[in-house]
């Protein structure tokens, strides 16, 4: 018989709107002069540390404000939406082909190997807008940097054996995880520590949070005709926004979500 036909629908699109980031400092000629190369270098060092500080901030900002459909910095609001429509981290998001298909990412309960369990599985039961399964393989936790936190996951993730017990059960969570610990983030979502948990070759994969570089760093300098000194100043353009949700999601006591059952 002949080839059956599929056809294939376009899914939900993002737009990203970038955000400038410009700075400067100056090098003047009794710095030259006095041979200050310790100064000079400081101030480049300062300037640089401007530019990847922000960045920093800028994407931790809008992961942490995944719980809402935008986010200030800067004095300006930026969408932390999905290209769905709704926030990052959502307890209802829809299908585009399938309108009574609503899956969630944003979970409720305090981190335990219980909890690790139960993100992971749910993560791992995401499927696509017709309701197929994606294989999704959370392969990395994200934490901001909370000593008691830091330790209840090292202990969850690192041990080969039982971490709440002295018997021999294996743990089959050793060695999965690749565990990073941003300072950037908030270290509480609503009062409460909690957790993030990521595919990354998905997220990459499916191009779920992309970030653009509108712009590379540009570095020019000029002579201030005043005061002869050396004014060295950098511009850029870059931008983040969410297309895929898929590929992570956030569990947290104080989080109001999906509440995980045993």
């Amino acid at each position: 018989g002949a080839y059956p036909k599929i056809s294939m629908r376009e899914g939900y699109s993002k737009v990203i709107e970038p955000t400038t980031w410009k700075s400067s400092f100056e090098i003047t000629q009794e710095m030259v002069e006095d041979a200050k190369i310790g100064k000079v270098r400081s101030r480049a060092n300062i300037f640089t540390t401007s530019y990847n500080r922000t960045r920093e901030k800028f994407a931790a900002s809008l992961i942490a404000g995944g719980l809402a459909t935008s986010v200030k910095f800067g004095g300006k609001s930026y969408s932390t939406a999905g290209a769905d429509g709704v926030s990052l981290f959502s307890t209802a998001h829809p299908s585009v082909t399938k309108k009574s298909l609503t899956q969630s990412n944003r979970f409720k309960g305090a981190f335990s190997t219980e909890t690790l369990d139960a993100v992971q599985e749910k993560m791992q039961m995401f499927t696509d807008d017709d309701g197929n399964l994606l294989n999704v393989a959370p392969d990395t936790i994200i934490i901001p940097n909370v000593g008691s936190l830091k330790r209840a996951v090292l202990a969850a993730v690192g041990s080969d054996l039982d971490p709440n017990s002295a018997n021999n059960a294996l743990n089959f969570q050793c060695g999965l995880w690749n565990v990073i610990v941003w300072p950037y983030l908030p270290s509480t979502l609503g009062g409460k520590p909690y957790f993030l948990m990521m595919d990354s070759q998905f997220k990459d994969n499916y191009e779920c949070l992309p970030w653009l570089d509108r712009v590379p760093l540009s570095v020019r300098s000029d002579i201030d005709p005043n005061t002869d000194a050396n004014v060295i100043k950098g511009r850029a353009r870059f931008g983040a926004g969410f297309n895929n949700w898929r590929c992570i999601a956030v569990c947290g006591e104080g989080v109001e979500g999906t509440a995980l059952t045993a």
